[in-house]
């Protein structure tokens, strides 16, 4: 899992490798570099093909430039004697089994964690929280309130839909917040449109996994909160460490028939011991790469530091640590945490998904013929086979999907890829 990136530029030819952030940055390169090469090769194919396929890149080390790739998460990178090296130093793993005689020390020991994540992520007076209904943000924005205890030091932002699909979230933001004593702004994205441009510059992005329909919205949503403060916090990704599957069988069932099936003497399996297979696969998702780059500056363009205070390391090997049963089953241990702190709405609301994909319902609103008849690049004729696609009407989600990606790919080609120097300083 990666929270921000590190990308170098190593040109064909030179003895020279350029680091940033991100990849703007790399990309307007110093004069005695050639500038990097896209889709000129098998690995930057790769890149866009699965892209098509999936919506990211399934290889974490490259990007859709040649001469440009990434570190993965947890990695460390050395440069000596012309040789790039890289190491992983961290990877998530069930390390040491944690265990208490008092089930309240489990709670007490997540929440000295939980807020010291979430201090060590503030640093500042004021914080915008992106917030929505459910428990992971409103219990982010219950610990910065504990530490930024003045009036107004932390606000939340919220985007809600009205009519567009059915959505709850106004109403569960509004009672955690009031519950909370902070004030919170909502965005209503009824409205907008599909890859709607609301500043010059929304739509150029690094790379096309970045180039999202609902770029609109949240682009709106990260200017609120740039302008209310520099540092956001989101409730990234409590579902990801908290929400393993409840075993189907209790333990007392599964002991004797263990031992009489294996005829071992080992102690048997269960479900406290059993791998965290949910929580590692989640964690070490292809997804997080674009997630997180996404609301880095270097491609929002905004003076705000998005930060995650779910995904700090302790919180993590701490979580991967205790027993699974009751803690990390539907969040168990969160809501025990936050049980006298939120409204009971709250603490006791199931996980709840949004009604329908937005993107899907703007898509069928509006008809949008665009996605049928657009003008081409003559690049995107080396990925996509237009002749093949078939009528809007005829679509089902999956094959939308499918279709907007390749509609966000042929803007990319268009319109982000032949980079202006002025627009980094």
């Amino acid at each position: 899992m990666m929270l921000r990136s590190l990308v170098l530029l190593s040109a064909v030819g030179t003895a020279v490798c350029v680091f940033a952030a991100d990849q703007p940055t790399v990309r307007v390169q110093p004069p005695n570099l050639q500038g990097p090469r896209p889709l000129q090769d098998q690995t930057a194919k790769a890149a866009v093909r699965d892209y098509l396929e999936s919506g990211w890149n399934q290889d974490l080390l490259t990007t859709v430039f040649r001469d440009i790739r990434r570190l993965p998460g947890g990695h460390t990178l050395s440069v000596a004697n012309g040789s790039v090296v890289t190491r992983r130093y961290w990877t998530p793993a069930v390390k040491n089994q944690i265990r208490f005689r008092d089930p309240r020390a489990y709670v007490e020991r997540f929440n000295e964690l939980f807020t010291t994540a979430v201090k060590d992520r503030l640093r500042t007076n004021i914080v915008s929280i992106s917030m929505s209904g459910g428990l992971d943000s409103t219990s982010l924005a219950v610990v910065a309130r504990d530490l930024l205890p003045e009036r107004e030091a932390v606000q939340a932002f919220t985007t809600v839909y009205d009519s567009l699909i059915p959505d709850e979230e106004r109403h569960y933001s509004t009672l955690a917040a009031t519950s909370i004593g902070i004030p919170i702004q909502h965005l209503s994205a009824d409205g907008y449109s599909l890859f709607e441009e609301q500043c010059v510059g929304d739509l150029d992005v690094p790379e096309p996994f970045l180039l999202s329909p609902l770029a609109g919205q949240y682009n709106d949503l990260l200017r609120l909160m740039a302008g209310n403060s520099r540092v956001a916090l989101t409730g990234y990704d409590g579902d990801a460490l908290m929400n393993e599957p409840h075993s189907s069988l209790p333990a007392r069932i599964v002991r004797p028939l263990w031992r009489r099936i294996k005829r071992i003497k080992e102690e048997p399996i269960s479900s406290n011991q059993a791998p965290r297979r949910a929580t590692i696969r989640a964690l070490e998702s292809k997804v997080w790469a674009p997630l997180f780059e996404g609301y880095d500056p270097g491609v929002t363009r905004l003076a705000l530091e998005v930060r995650h205070p779910f995904i700090d390391v302790r919180l993590v090997d701490y979580l991967l640590s205790i027993p699974v049963n009751p803690w990390c089953v539907n969040k168990h241990l969160l809501r025990s945490a936050m049980k006298q702190r939120l409204p009971t709405a709250i603490t006791r609301r199931p996980k709840t998904p949004l009604a329908g994909d937005p993107a899907l319902h703007l898509s069928r609103r509006a008809g949008v013929r665009w996605l049928d008849d657009f003008e081409v690049t003559p690049q995107l004729t080396r990925f996509v086979n237009l002749s093949l696609r078939r009528s809007q009407a005829e679509e089902t989600p999956n094959a939308l999907w499918a279709k907007l990606r390749v509609f966000a790919l042929n803007h990319w080609l268009t319109h982000s890829l032949p980079i202006d120097r002025r627009m980094v300083a």
